[in-house]
């Protein structure tokens, strides 16, 4: 039998925005091939970001986070897809824009926004801090990662918690001097996310919606890009 998706239920508690401890769903995605049922990545590190803008009916929109440093003062910096805080229809805008990561204030520290890039920093949030710090890593073609996210799901209604971490399992599919592409199951809300790779390194960050509903083909900018910010955090504590 063809296996295409599987939800998997295991026993992984992280923490969660709010919570204490939250349950993690791991969907893992594999187009017809073995599926490493052992395996999943740790996924502590990431978290959703929204912005709000005071205009009436304008919702807030969200996507994901992604931890890769501290420094000693207790701020936490995240890197996300500098278009998940400072989105198309706000440009030119003079409304003030309030980014928020797992419902606590942030601020923007640095942006790239050439590879669609911008590290943000937090404070005060306990879950936050907690967080897993992820180091970087280079991939290559046919290498299995893992797509992370931290979204709100329509099963959420039934659950205590306002938003979910998903992990999609996929194979990166292709690799370029900017960019790498991967079959692991990308949508709405993805962006600003990690791939990660078995040792739960960050390869990428998620940056397109994909070309259709199945995300076969979702892009994410590389790790070596992603270590440029790096340099922008204050005597970062390393790991």
């Amino acid at each position: 039998m063809k296996l295409r998706w599987l939800f998997l239920a295991v026993p992984l508690m992280v923490v969660g925005c709010g919570l204490p401890l939250s349950p993690v769903q791991v969907r893992v995605f594999s187009p017809g091939i073995h599926v490493d049922l052992m395996h999943t990545p740790d996924v502590s590190g990431v978290f959703q970001i929204t912005w709000e803008i005071a205009i009436q009916n304008m919702p807030p929109a969200s996507g994901s986070a992604t931890v890769i440093g501290r420094d000693p003062a207790g701020w936490t910096y995240l890197v996300t897809a500098n278009h998940c805080i400072d989105p198309l229809p706000l440009k030119g805008l003079s409304n003030p824009v309030t980014i928020r990561v797992c419902g606590t204030k942030a601020e923007v520290w640095k942006r790239l926004p050439e590879r669609d890039l911008a590290l943000v920093r937090v404070r005060g949030n306990p879950a936050v801090s907690a967080g897993k710090v992820y180091g970087m890593a280079e991939v290559e073609v046919g290498e299995v990662v893992w797509c992370a996210a931290r979204v709100p799901t329509p099963e959420v209604d039934r659950l205590p918690v306002p938003v979910l971490t998903y992990a999609h399992r996929g194979y990166v599919t292709m690799k370029e001097s900017n960019y790498i592409c991967h079959n692991a199951g990308a949508r709405s809300g993805f962006s600003g996310g990690p791939v990660l790779d078995r040792d739960s390194c960050v390869v990428g960050i998620v940056l397109c919606i994909p070309y259709d509903a199945r995300g076969i083909f979702c892009y994410a900018v590389r790790s070596k890009h992603v270590r440029q910010l790096l340099g922008a955090i204050p005597q970062r504590i390393v790991p």
